[in-house]
């Protein structure tokens, strides 16, 4: 967290998860030095500036102030670190609180190439695969579609017992209710 003075918006505290996280002390942020630290491009800290300024705008008046897009921050040793600005005005000073999303984010990222590598495993295999949700199949790959001799499109959402014959259907009806 970080506090400023208000209106001329010069840092004079940070706590000590803010320390932590950024690897910052108040000696190389106080004042304006936290922006160009942060923003080391002056395109991503003029638009910091103007998210800014826009949600100033909106306590000011008591709107509701637009929702801080994600950010990326630089940290003194150099890496980022994802995060969502959260913007109070407290008496005569603003609070700036920052979410730290990265590890939320890279987390994000790491289930996607791991759904995509699974994905890719199961398309690929030469045993037919499929998943069935409220009785109707809502995904058949590749090789059950072979099996099948039908099309993906022609298979999805319908009932798995059309598929069988009359005392197959029963046999399987049957097994479903005991």
């Amino acid at each position: 967290m970080q506090l400023h003075s208000f209106p001329d918006l010069d840092l004079v505290a940070v706590n000590a998860a803010y320390r932590r996280v950024f690897g910052y002390t108040l000696e190389e942020v106080k004042g304006q030095a936290w922006r160009e630290r942060h923003f080391p491009d002056a395109g991503q800290r003029e638009a910091a500036a103007a998210h800014m300024y826009d949600v100033l705008g909106a306590l000011r008046v008591g709107a509701t102030p637009p929702a801080s897009p994600m950010i990326a921050l630089t940290t003194s040793n150099g890496t980022r670190r994802l995060g969502r600005c959260h913007l109070a005005l407290s008496g005569g000073d603003l609070v700036m609180a920052w979410e730290d999303l990265t590890d939320v984010q890279q987390a994000q990222e790491a289930l996607s190439q791991s759904e995509r590598r699974f994905r890719s495993m199961v398309e690929q295999s030469l045993a037919g695969v499929f998943v069935v949700s409220d009785g109707h199949w809502i995904y058949v790959n590749p090789a059950f579609v072979r099996m099948l001799g039908a099309s993906g499109d022609e298979l999805l959402g319908r009932d798995p017992l059309d598929f069988l014959d009359d005392s197959s259907r029963a046999d399987e009806i049957g097994r479903a209710h005991v």
